[in-house]
């Protein structure tokens, strides 16, 4: 809270006059704690939560049937006013959950709720199919699911897909990782109803079309964002297939420890010892 006072003249006049500021710093508030499935919680609030505080798992607890559970992984919108919990292990369908956000995210005090009967609303659907280069194919889902990583439940224009691997990017999203490159041009992925969510409901979709564009960007390093004697972290022009331990060479005898990338895949991150 404070104020602050403006002095002006008033133009073509003598006169001189002042103007009090006041204002009031909003606190923070959750505005709703909600689910639409069984393994993930959503928190709104009034404002942007500080990032280091919304993502501290030990800032919420969540009991079911008396038993805590366990929260696997914390993720906050890009504007920072949505929490998404991540759990271990699904919820049972129409169980209560009673949950506690702690005072430490920014709080004036504990904010306690509940939610009645958890229930998973929606069917799981293919949000989107998108070409990274020609050789990997990005699927999102709309909530979290089961058995995506298995080649079994895609096709390629009608025919079995050919994979090195899927990657789990996240919860909901899958890199396919094809056997060969595509040529530029446009595709029909089909999904198969083996992926289900973690209701059990069945993912049901027509082939989703995607485009392979001809790629005219150089590969270059767009930015190093922050290096020490242990670890590199750097942006590229544009994605990236995933980079391996020996494709990096390290100077004065140092070791590849561990290669990370960000979601975008042309954030990467490598450690050495």
């Amino acid at each position: 809270e404070g104020g602050h006072t403006i002095v002006g003249d008033v133009e073509g006049t003598d006169i001189m006059t002042f103007a009090t500021l006041n204002y009031i710093k909003t606190p923070l508030r959750v505005m709703s704690v909600e689910a639409d499935n069984l393994i993930q919680v959503y928190i709104n609030f009034n404002k942007a939560v500080e990032a280091s505080r919304a993502l501290n798992a030990k800032n919420y607890v969540v009991i079911a049937d008396e038993e805590e559970k366990e929260i696997e992984k914390v993720n906050i919108s890009d504007d920072g006013k949505k929490v998404v919990l991540l759990f271990s292990k699904p919820f049972k369908s129409q169980q209560s959950v009673n949950i506690t956000i702690k005072k430490e995210i920014g709080l004036v005090r504990n904010f306690d709720t509940s939610i009645q009967t958890i229930i998973d609303r929606y069917m799981p659907k293919v949000d989107s199919v998108e070409a990274l280069g020609n050789k990997i194919i990005r699927v999102k889902f709309s909530e979290p699911v089961r058995f995506a990583n298995n080649s079994s439940n895609y096709t390629l224009d009608g025919k079995i897909i050919g994979t090195s691997g899927i990657n789990v990017v996240n919860e909901s999203t899958v890199d396919i990782n094809l056997s060969k490159r595509l040529e530029s041009g446009t595709y029909e992925l089909g999904v198969r109803t083996g992926i289900v969510d973690y209701a059990g409901f069945k993912v049901m979709s027509d082939p989703v079309k995607f485009t392979v564009e001809e790629d005219t960007i150089r590969l270059d390093i767009e930015e190093v964002i922050s290096v020490t004697q242990t670890r590199l972290e750097l942006r590229f022009t544009k994605p990236v297939e995933p980079i391996t331990k020996d494709q990096v060479l390290a100077r004065n005898g140092s070791i590849v420890t561990s290669i990370e990338y960000a979601e975008d895949m042309r954030t990467y991150t490598i450690e050495f010892e």
